[in-house]
């Protein structure tokens, strides 16, 4: 009796551990309403995933390649050297831009999904508030510029995990587990 209970023990502690680890390591997307009657509808549209963030970009390595790279970014005036200068649209109280999508696990990551190129904006003047509108053509967005910058940034000598890792510990700081799975982002 006392070897079966351990066996089964065993085998439910093997299962918990599987689970976890496999959820940290695939991640969760973050999760918005899809109720159609509801705000949140578009939420899920702009930021929500479609799985281009499942092995995506680690987030904070895509945080901060801007603050590292700036020379690659086109500079647009008021999008200055960030993504926006791309033409992503970012919106107060959000981390990322429309169209990006983030996935929680023990390192987060970021992919696109279909609001970053059907997502645009519109003003009533120059120096008018900036309103987005889903379902729009994102006549702003430069996908080409978007994917030649990571890939500039990737071809760079100065992209080590030296400099990247010092990079996220100044903005955004390392947590333990990223700090021990960040050197297989440069392997």
């Amino acid at each position: 009796m006392k070897k079966r209970t351990v066996i089964v023990v065993l085998a439910v502690l093997v299962i918990v551990v599987a689970v976890f680890v496999r959820r940290g390591l695939v991640g969760t997307p973050v999760d918005y309403s899809s109720d159609i009657q509801s705000k949140d509808f578009d939420l899920e549209f702009r930021y929500g995933s479609i799985g281009s963030d499942n092995g995506g970009l680690p987030y904070k390595i895509w945080h901060v390649l801007p603050v590292l790279f700036p020379e690659y970014l086109p500079d647009k005036g008021a999008g200055g050297k960030n993504y926006a200068s791309l033409g992503l649209i970012y919106e107060k109280g959000h981390t990322q831009p429309i169209g990006m999508s983030l996935r929680k696990g023990f390192v987060d990551s970021v992919g696109l999904n279909c609001a970053v190129c059907h997502t645009g904006t519109w003003r009533e003047s120059e120096s008018g508030e900036v309103h987005a509108v889903s379902g729009m053509p994102a006549h702003q967005f430069d996908l080409g510029g978007y994917f030649g910058y990571l890939f500039a940034c990737n071809n760079d000598p100065r992209f080590t995990e030296e400099n990247v890792t010092q990079a996220i510990k100044n903005l955004d700081g390392l947590t333990v587990i990223e700090k021990l799975i960040m050197p297989l982002a440069f392997k």
